[in-house]
């Protein structure tokens, strides 16, 4: 049998759980079936905040290999927001084909239709997929809630890898971002 796009899987292999997925779409539950499959296609990232735990068991979860001095500062400070009340958060990682400012970046999320992520979200991201990070840094871009560190620039919360250590730092807000970034925005939950 030749060999598709789909590797060793045969068109009539794949019409089963296709056609499947059409009679769920179309079903009782059709709206929840799409909306997930969606999902899937986009490669979301969906977490809990707010789920009881302290920023510091969260981030202890993570396991990084590395935490920069200036990110553990900001994660110690109260001005770090830590959501309260549970609410399930839809991240969607954006890419772009050309380097951007930060403000360049959350003037085409407000395009999309998309928000800002949270400092949390960089934690609890990490936490939930943590290699993610190992193909490309991941940028948590927000100005509502700008910090400046204590060596003055404001910054954005960055999962990283070097070499074998996944590393979180702190880099600068004003900073241009290079095209193999990756940038956290949240989808609006309906």
């Amino acid at each position: 049998m030749p060999k598709g796009v789909l590797g060793d899987v045969s068109v009539a292999e794949f019409r089963g759980p296709m056609m499947d997925l059409m009679e769920k779409v179309q079903g009782q539950n059709g709206r929840k079936w799409f909306e997930d499959f969606k999902k899937f296609l986009r490669k979301q990232f969906v977490f809990l905040v707010g789920d009881g735990r302290t920023k510091e068991q969260v981030l202890a979860a993570c396991r990084y290999d590395w935490v920069g001095n200036v990110a553990g500062v900001f994660i110690a400070s109260p001005q770090f927001r830590w959501a309260t009340a549970p609410e399930e958060v839809d991240i969607e990682l954006v890419e772009f084909d050309n380097d951007l400012t930060s403000e360049q970046v959350l003037a085409e999320f407000a395009k999309r239709g998309l928000e800002e992520p949270t400092e949390e979200d960089a934690l609890r991201f990490g936490e939930k997929y943590p290699d993610v990070q190992n193909d490309f840094p991941i940028v948590f871009l927000h100005k509502a809630n700008l910090w400046r560190d204590p060596y003055g620039p404001l910054g954005a919360l960055v999962l990283y890898r070097d070499g074998a250590e996944r590393e979180l730092f702190y880099f600068w807000f004003d900073f241009r971002w290079l095209r193999y970034c990756r940038f956290a925005a949240r989808r609006l939950r309906k």
